[in-house]
């Protein structure tokens, strides 16, 4: 079985076995945050009718802002979203009831520094871009700093 037919069943299994609250609900809004190939199985499964094949009517809605998609999920605008997740972090620290239920793309952790820059205590005293100081990479981050002895 091919990774992409792995990704599919899951996504499929959880569709179709992971809403306890939704009870086989007719209809299940997915939030994505982008049109990215992680999001592959899903427009494989509308395109084939899989999902209106077991009766579900599945609709995708592309919300790039991360934080209103998050919301949209807490608030219950949508019953399941995809989105990194650093997202979900950030948004339990927040205090919104959501949590992750499986992943299907590698979160990447990587910092790109001048090569004289060895180790986090040598980013002491330089400028760090983020792309939102409140994400859940930032935090996860800024903890890291921290044991290293440098303040966020």
């Amino acid at each position: 079985m091919t990774i992409h037919a792995k990704m599919l069943s899951l996504l499929l299994a959880f569709v179709l076995f992971g809403f306890s609250n939704a009870g086989f609900a007719d209809t299940l809004r997915v939030g994505v945050i982008s049109e990215s190939a992680t999001n592959w199985p899903l427009r494989v499964a509308e395109e084939k009718g899989f999902f209106r094949d077991q009766g579900l009517d599945v609709q995708v809605t592309v919300q790039v802002d991360s934080a209103k998609l998050l919301a949209g999920l807490a608030q219950g605008t949508f019953d399941v979203t995809h989105q990194a997740a650093d997202h979900f972090v950030g948004g339990v620290h927040d205090g919104k009831d959501v949590f992750i239920f499986m992943t299907i793309a590698r979160p990447v952790y990587d910092f790109v520094v001048r090569p004289e820059i060895g180790t986090i205590v040598g980013l002491r005293g330089k400028t760090i871009a983020v792309d939102r100081p409140s994400t859940g990479y930032w935090l996860l981050f800024s903890k890291i700093f921290a044991q290293n002895g440098l303040p966020p």
